[in-house]
């Protein structure tokens, strides 16, 4: 189309509400893109359409020649709104405007122009795609090029030209899997005739850092990442985001995906990204999970440095001895006193190391240093200034510290990366002042201000119980009650500053001789990770491979006597888990404390009776059965609350719970990069583009409101029907169950029958046999469970349209 690439004016993602916004929204873009401002002509353009004639209108589109005498060349305005309007009383109501503006006297060009894209719009197939697209280049492309259509519409990777790719590969570890990525990226991509170049963000440095040039020149980019990406540098390029494994899985899948799904990225100053399955919000949580991943390796060489080397000194010197001797002087230098130091020091590593892998999740590489110091100053009660009418401090702020540590030193660096300056002022600020004012504005906070009152508080508390215990007798309901009380309190917030205070007042009596406490306080600290990782391994559906993952992790560590491998777990569901975890806390430390049981050791978990540190004979029975009653305790309320609101399986209560989570995600992801594209225009101050921004907010918050309300109405209206209909078809359930029950146990008869006489390969065959039936069982009795529920599940997603 012969015509200027400047005189084709597109605008896309409109909200207007009548023709008559549009209208002024047209006039006003004249005024200031043709060139009128400056000789002041402002043009009504209502009387201009109005005094045109339609030559198209169809489809929701309508194409107009419009004649302007104060414009000298040709040009096209198109606007796609949002919702349809109407244009007057008798037209039907559109969304799609194509005006043709030409001077008084028409010329050759504009004609040409019209003609064409008339003879394109009564192209069904070109509508249908034009419709699709929500870029504004895209639509120029298609408005005014030449080329087929077949071309131009590229869906699939086997249908298109060679791409020219950029793509960013990073996993949570930085290790292994963003390179592996990065090779099959190149391997597969290539071969196809695409052209790509992929960044690496490993786990110190970036590899292959993509230019300004290259993300310019790209077609397309690709994210397969399990960390928080920044996408700033994409504004205006296709993005396609989904996580590095599935691009390991299949590279080609990932593109044709992102040929079909990818979003614009800040397009028509609107943050648009990818919404998929895949993609994940990084709250406080996600942070706090990145960093729990550096922690734990740290986590378990404390504990089984520790553990191991009081049980080889004890299976060498006695029951009685410590790591240095019989008497705990003999040796000073021997290997096991190394390990204990080890162990020890693993210890004292934790919350600094943790606080300074959240700030890197949050604020990059930057943060790490002065995150680690504040969470280590966070860490030493000597620190802490002692303010006025506060006499002692003796804990420290613990796990708590560390979160705050990563979180405000993490916010900080990443402020002051936000900051346009250039490339060498941004390495000073990375090397000197990011790590100066971050250690002395964490430290200021933790010494002055926060540290002396929690530790404080802390302090008063462990007298209180110190005062309990120091007597010459305690009768069993004081022990009881005390037992309660501090195993509910170690299984608190595993690791903060409540469990410090209870495990430190455990110490501090076990240094007076008094050993009870620390029995109690070892029995319940491992009731959250053993209970939790048994959790995620019964209840499966309600936990993906990575939660157990952590869950199998969270049952070691708590055998072995830590309770911090609970954390990645509780915070993704505190609510529930942080009652369970109390619950069973409760009820172990009242068993321990009802039963006089004593722990030699300030350590906990079931290593400690093996290990001999609980006497050995009744104690040691007791102190296993409270450990066992806790954890059953626990994952039956936890499960029970899990069920209660995510529902069991195939039933309405957990389609209800998917569908507000789902939706919840949903607007939030929209409502946030709406958030993010505001603050980018508060820069350039955009006043209306800004105010386009916080009305599509406005309509979003209102929208999930709406849907909410609708999802809750038809769930209470459905839930009561279907619960009448599970009573009614109650029996029948039973009865199909019990048949299905019979048929197994028949089977397995038959087949166990088969067995005698047989070789060890027919045995092998027999085996597998077994296997294929107990999972026919397991098929069926799911389909079953599904099917109780079906009719109201179907009816419930209908009439929200999931």
């Amino acid at each position: 189309m012969i015509i200027n690439k400047e005189n084709v004016l597109i605008y896309v993602n409109k909200d207007f509400k009548s023709i008559e916004n549009l209208f002024i929204f047209i006039s006003q873009k004249l005024y200031t893109s043709v060139g009128l401002k400056e000789r002041n002509d402002y043009i009504n353009f209502k009387s201009v359409y109005d005094d045109s004639i339609i030559a198209y209108s169809k489809d929701n589109f309508i194409l107009k020649k419009c004649a302007i005498p104060e414009i000298k060349d040709t040009f096209i305005i198109c606007v796609k709104n949002n919702r349809l309007i109407k244009t007057d009383k008798f037209e039907k109501t559109k969304n799609f405007f194509i005006f043709v503006l030409h001077p008084i006297k028409e010329n050759f060009i504009s004609n040409i122009i019209f003609d064409e894209l008339l003879k394109k719009l009564k192209n069904k197939e070109f509508r249908d795609i034009i419709k699709t697209i929500g870029l504004t280049f895209e639509i120029e492309n298609l408005l005014i090029s030449k080329k087929p259509l077949s071309i131009l519409n590229c869906n699939t990777v086997t249908k298109c030209k060679p791409l020219n790719i950029v793509a960013i590969t990073s996993c949570k570890l930085g290790l292994a899997h963003s390179y592996i990525a990065e090779e099959k990226l190149i391997n597969k991509l290539t071969l196809e005739g695409h052209q790509i170049r992929v960044e690496v963000q490993g786990y110190k440095t970036i590899k292959n850092e993509l230019t300004t040039k290259e993300i310019y020149e790209a077609d397309i980019v690709l994210i397969g990442a399990e960390t928080n990406i920044d996408k700033t540098r994409f504004i205006g390029k296709k993005v396609y985001q989904t996580n590095v494994i599935e691009v390991i899985k299949d590279p080609l899948n990932v593109l044709n995906q992102g040929v079909l799904k990818s979003k614009v990225y800040f397009e028509d100053i609107n943050f648009i990204t990818t919404l998929n399955k895949e993609d994940k919000s990084y709250g406080l949580v996600n942070h706090i999970s990145y960093g729990m991943n550096y922690l734990i390796p740290i986590i378990i060489i404390g504990g089984l440095c520790s553990a191991l080397s009081l049980f080889i000194a004890k299976i060498i010197w006695g029951p009685n001895s410590d790591v240095g001797g019989p008497n705990n002087i003999e040796y000073p230098n021997n290997p096991l006193v190394i390990m204990k130091h080890i162990g020890s020091t693993s210890f004292m590593l934790m919350v600094p190391v943790l606080a300074a892998f959240i700030a890197k999740s949050i604020g990059g590489n930057y943060a790490i240093a002065p995150a680690l110091v504040g969470g280590y100053i966070g860490n030493d009660v000597n620190t802490f200034f002692v303010l006025p009418g506060i006499p002692t401090i003796l804990t420290p702020l613990g796990f708590i510290g560390a979160i705050l540590s990563g979180f405000l030193v993490g916010n900080f660096t990443k402020w002051v990366n936000s900051w346009r300056v250039g490339n060498k002022l941004k390495n000073i600020l990375g090397l000197f002042f990011i790590p100066i004012f971050g250690v002395f504005g964490i430290t200021i906070i933790f010494v002055y201000l926060i540290g002396s009152p929690i530790g404080w508080i802390m302090h008063k508390f462990m007298s209180f119980i110190y005062s309990l215990y120091n007597v010459q007798s305690i009768n069993i309901v004081t022990s009881i009650i005390l037992g309660m009380i501090l195993g509910g309190m170690i299984c608190f917030d595993i690791g903060g500053p409540i469990n410090k205070i209870t495990f430190l007042t455990g110490v501090s009596l076990l240094n007076e001789q008094i050993s009870e406490p620390m029995a109690i306080i070892g029995a319940s600290l491992p009731i959250a990770p053993i209970s939790i990782g048994i959790t995620t391994l019964v209840l499966r559906r309600y936990f993906d491979d990575e939660q157990r993952s952590a869950g199998v992790s969270a049952i070691i560590m708590g055998i072995i006597g830590i309770s911090e491998g609970a954390i990645p777990l509780t915070i993704k569901d505190p609510k529930r888990a942080v009652f369970a975890n109390v619950c069973g806390g409760i009820i172990t430390g009242g068993i321990v404390g009802l039963s006089k049981i004593h722990n030699n050791v300030s350590h906990g978990g079931p290593i400690v009776a093996v290990l001999g540190f609980v006497l050995y004979g009744r104690e040691t029975i007791l102190f296993f059965l409270s450990i066992l009653i806790g954890v059953s305790i626990n994952v039956i309320i936890y499960s029970l609350l899990l069920i209660n609101s995510k529902g069991t399986i195939g039933s309405l209560k957990e389609t209800y719970y998917t569908f507000t989570i789902n939706t919840r995600i949903a607007y939030t992801k929209k409502i946030d990069d709406l958030k993010s594209s505001a603050k980018f225009l508060q820069k350039d101050i955009d006043k209306d583009k800004l105010d386009d921004i916080y009305n599509k907010i406005r309509i979003l918050r209102v929208e999930y409101k709406a849907k909410t309300k609708v999802g809750k109405k038809y769930y209470k209206e459905l839930y009561i029907d279907d619960k009448k209909d599970t009573i009614n078809n109650k029996i029948y359930y039973k009865t199909y169950i019990s048949s299905l029950k019979n048929w197994r146990k028949q089977q397995l008869i038959s087949v166990k029958n088969n067995v005698k006489n047989m070789k060890l390969k027919d045995k092998i065959l027999i085996s597998k046999e077994k296997k294929v039936i107990s999972n026919e069982f397991k098929k069926e009795l799911y389909h079953s469970k599904i099917s109780l529920h079906e009719r109201y599940v179907n009816l419930f997603k209908e009439k929200i349209k999931v």
